[in-house]
């Protein structure tokens, strides 16, 4: 719940607070108040687009704070992003966000007093901030929508932490008996390999006379392949290329063949 709203130069706002109490607030004014503007207040510390158009003129600098109630979904964001938890103060955790915005377009978000990205606002945000308007009606099309308003309704938050502890550390185990079936699953088909690479040496029968025969046979081998491919020039070079021999040889044969037609 939002508990204390403070803005600085937003707008037409030039120094605003607002602190609201248990239960229903609402805001009234004519058109042109500045009802909307505390609208876009909530947005922008809740992780909303920020612009230098929002600036109040004239100002160096537009800050808008915000203090919530915290509950543990809050406190589960803040630890994965590493800031501080919130303390708790007469039985209530209160979150301090701020959000500041100047002139050159620049900005910064703090949690807690402490440096944070504006994801990380937006990730609180929407924990913390419901901003309903034409045809917000369909975030109650998101799953997780009935739960959390029923956790909240039934107030099990640490019912629901327990469950979601619950949750991580069963999936955390079966990710591990995943790996160690993969991981038996790859042995399983190197033994099967080596089994079979053993049997072919085996059912070759090699022989430690081998290992000496094996060099003078690859040399016989390779002098072998030596003379076949000389053979095979030889042979072009007789038959297959221009003026050859073979070509010459038919020619003389022809010549004195019509010798015969004189004797």
């Amino acid at each position: 719940m939002l508990r204390r709203l403070t803005v600085k130069n937003l707008a037409i706002v030039e120094d605003l607070e607002l602190e609201l109490a248990e239960g229903l607030t609402v805001v009234t004014g004519e058109t042109g108040a500045g009802k909307s503007i505390l609208v876009d207040a909530v947005s922008l510390v809740a992780g909303g687009r920020g612009s230098a158009d929002f600036i109040r003129e004239g100002a160096a600098r537009l800050s808008v704070a915000a203090e919530f109630d915290a509950d543990s979904g809050v406190r589960a964001i803040l630890s994965e992003a590493g800031l501080p938890a919130p303390a708790s103060a007469s039985g209530s955790d209160r979150l301090l966000l701020r959000r500041e915005l100047t002139p050159d377009g620049r900005g910064r978000a703090f949690v807690e007093d402490e440096p944070a990205s504006v994801r990380t606002l937006a990730k609180l945000g929407e924990r913390l901030v419901a901003i309903h308007g034409q045809s917000s009606e369909q975030e109650l099309a998101d799953p997780a929508a009935p739960l959390e308003l029923l956790d909240a309704f039934a107030k099990t938050d640490s019912e629901r932490s327990a469950v979601e502890d619950a949750a991580a550390a069963w999936k955390e185990a079966q990710e591990r008996l995943d790996a160690l079936e993969e991981s038996r699953r790859q042995r399983g088909e190197k033994l099967e390999m080596l089994d079979f690479q053993i049997r072919e040496i085996e059912s070759v029968g090699p022989t430690e006379a081998e290992e000496s025969a094996l060099p003078v046979e690859r040399e016989r081998l390779l002098h072998a392949d030596r003379i076949r491919s000389a053979g095979e020039a030889a042979l072009a070079a007789l038959t297959e290329a221009e003026g050859a021999a073979a070509d010459r040889l038919g020619e003389a044969a022809r010549a004195f063949g019509t010798l015969a037609f004189f004797v």
